[in-house]
């Protein structure tokens, strides 16, 4: 059995991101500063996100993410540090990022876009934090 620090749910949002400033002069793509992401899970601790580009584990990148789906008014923008990335499949990588400094207002809204759309017939087990 699986278990996770932090409640995740599946979904199919498209995220803008850009790489942070202190690893421009280390890494960068050749005809963008700013990559599309596809995102395949969120919880409060990050997202499982597919990219067309292998993005090294350490990197920190920055998530323009639409407020709208998240009860929001204004678009969240999120600093991220990639933790693994893998190749799934021809100009396709399936990554993980760990948000880094969230502001408490976006992980309630995080919180409830997970409440809402979280559809497991049983409840979920909650680790304790011992």
């Amino acid at each position: 059995m699986r278990s996770r620090l932090s409640p995740r749910v599946r979904t199919k949002l498209k995220v803008t991101s850009r790489i942070s400033d202190e690893f421009k002069d280390n890494f960068g793509f050749a005809n963008s500063d700013s990559f599309s992401i596809d995102v395949i899970d969120i919880s409060t601790l990050g997202m499982g996100v597919y990219v067309d580009h292998f993005l090294p584990k350490g990197l920190i990148i920055l998530l323009d993410i639409k407020g709208k789906p998240f009860g929001l008014k204004k678009d969240m923008s999120i600093k991220a540090e990639v933790r693994h990335c893998e190749y799934s499949k021809p100009f396709v990588y399936k990554c993980g990022v760990k948000f880094i400094d969230i502001p408490s207002t976006q992980i309630k809204s995080i919180n409830k876009f997970i409440k809402k759309y979280d559809n497991r017939e049983h409840q979920r087990l909650t680790l304790s934090q011992a």
